[in-house]
């Protein structure tokens, strides 16, 4: 999911509202137009995760957005 966002405080509620508490990891990332950014991987290995969605928000030219990414644990573990 995505939304315009203003404020960090804005990014990390709808960030809170749309995250699903039994998926196995809630991933996002938010950019703001003042420089203000961040980014989680929740669990998920180093890397793996917030900064490729923060990645692809910054090579989109998007600003004022967060992104949430939900990912279900299905039993086999990916790139193995």
């Amino acid at each position: 999911r995505a939304r315009h966002v203003r404020t960090s405080d804005e990014a990390m509620a709808f960030i809170k509202d749309n995250s699903d508490p039994k998926a196995s990891h809630n991933c996002f990332a938010f950019s703001l137009s003042g420089g203000a950014q961040r980014s989680s991987n929740d669990g998920e290995p180093g890397g793996t995760a917030g900064p490729p969605i923060l990645a692809a928000i910054e090579g989109s030219g998007y600003q004022d957005v967060a992104v949430v990414v939900t990912r279900y644990y299905g039993g086999i573990k990916l790139g193995t």
